[in-house]
């Protein structure tokens, strides 16, 4: 295992940025898929014949699993390496599109894609997010900002895609399609990755473990189990988002044609949003959390607003604004994370991250699901995606009880050093 180690000598260099590429195209095939899921919730419904609830579980599920998981594939990883987890996580990924296309029943589908292809794209999502840790550092915001920012730009052609495959051939060939492609992508682009694992500069405190320590040690530092709070509670409204838009289109009186087009209209406009936030953060920004509490509320306030649309146009402009600001909340993560805990550990604490946000993300479009048919009114949907990013603004300012504000937000990789040392 040691001798197959690789220094990353030359951060921010020429093979960052072609790894960054690589990571782009395997987030899409991944996650990238579950956030436009929309358009399969909405196909499901008709095909299947279940209720609102029942079928939201089959993308609220792998979701979860690729969120829950973030800690075990994290220390997989650390063990086996990037390249072997993504073409294994690959393959997986891959054989569960094959196996839905086969698929004569949701409970089918809960075996055949829910569980299998939460579990491939949480390896993919983690191999993504950790390359990027390895192979950026001063331009580490704009780099995730670029990653994300392109998945979704990505993912409007890919929803463009998606439609059209599913109206011009049947369910089935369609899933046959995205199995191959998805597997040709994703074994290309993990080749680009380190071969196992990789050595910290000699500024950077070494890691003394790679076992399941690491995540406790974490944990004491109060500051990032707030943070943690904070995510959980904002993640609840994204899941909704995702997996509701189409529908809710629909139900408002929107052309089923136009409503289809929704996660396009998101995809671009989350996608412009985290690029423009990446620039800030690395450029502008110095009082990072304080900016992310800020988008926070600007996103949920737009989510209240939402409840006053009526017409085709209010919601489009709403899926615009709401989709921008709420990739610039998912954005800031990343480099609040990085200075809470610097940058040797950013990996696993990103982990964390997605680990409590699986619960959220898993209860969050079911029971969203459940309040609709019970109050036959889709004005939940804007309740229950606005309050979360108001009370994650809220929980956030619990920060300036532990560490002042313009202390942690300003720290010099000295700080950051020190704060790994501690975490040791």
């Amino acid at each position: 295992m040691a001798l197959l180690m690789k220094r990353i000598d030359h951060r921010d260099g020429i093979l960052s940025w072609l790894t960054l590429l690589a990571s782009v195209f395997i987030t899409a095939c991944s996650c990238g898929f579950l956030n436009i899921f929309g358009i399969c919730y909405t196909y499901f419904l008709e095909r299947f014949d279940n209720s609102k609830e029942k079928t939201a579980w089959t993308g609220s599920l792998p979701t979860s699993l690729m969120f829950v998981l973030g800690p075990v594939s994290c220390w997989i990883i650390n063990k086996a390496g990037l390249r072997l987890c993504t073409m294994i996580a690959a393959l997986l990924v891959s054989l569960s599109l094959l196996m839905t296309s086969f698929a004569t029943n949701l409970d089918l589908v809960f075996i055949s894609f829910s569980v299998p292809f939460g579990l491939g794209s949480s390896v993919l999502l983690m191999a993504s997010v950790k390359s990027v840790c390895i192979y950026f550092d001063k331009w580490l915001s704009l780099a995730y900002g670029l990653q994300t920012g392109c998945v979704a730009l990505l993912q409007a052609g890919f929803s463009s895609l998606l439609v059209l495959l599913l109206k011009e051939v049947r369910f089935e060939r369609t899933f046959q399609i995205l199995s191959a492609v998805f597997l040709v992508i994703c074994l290309a682009g993990g080749l680009t990755f380190c071969p196992t694992s990789y050595e910290v500069d000699k500024d950077e405190p070494e890691k003394k473990t790679t076992n399941f320590q690491i995540y406790f040690k974490l944990l004491k530092n109060k500051k990032i189990c707030i943070f943690l709070v904070a995510n959980f509670i904002v993640s609840f409204a994204y899941g909704v988002s995702s997996i509701h838009q189409v529908q809710l289109a629909i139900e408002k009186g929107v052309q089923v044609s136009t409503a289809k087009l929704f996660p396009v209209f998101s995809s671009i406009s989350c996608g412009l949003g985290r690029i423009c936030c990446g620039f800030l953060l690395d450029l502008k920004v110095q009082k990072k959390i304080a900016f992310y509490q800020l988008v926070m509320f600007l996103t949920g306030l737009t989510c209240f607003l939402g409840l006053f649309a009526t017409t085709e146009v209010h919601l489009i402009a709403y899926i615009w604004i709401y989709s921008a600001l709420d990739g610039m909340v998912q954005t800031c993560c990343t480099p609040c994370l990085r200075t809470i805990t610097g940058l040797t550990f950013l990996g696993e604490a990103y982990s964390m991250v997605l680990t409590v946000d699986a619960v959220s993300l898993l209860l969050g479009p079911p029971l969203v699901g459940l309040v609709v048919e019970k109050t036959r009114s889709y004005n939940a949907f804007f309740y229950m995606s606005g309050a979360p990013y108001i009370a994650a603004f809220i929980e956030l300012f619990l920060i300036r009880f532990v560490v002042s504000l313009s202390q942690d937000e300003t720290s010099s990789d000295k700080r950051e050093r020190e704060n790994e040392e501690q975490l040791l």
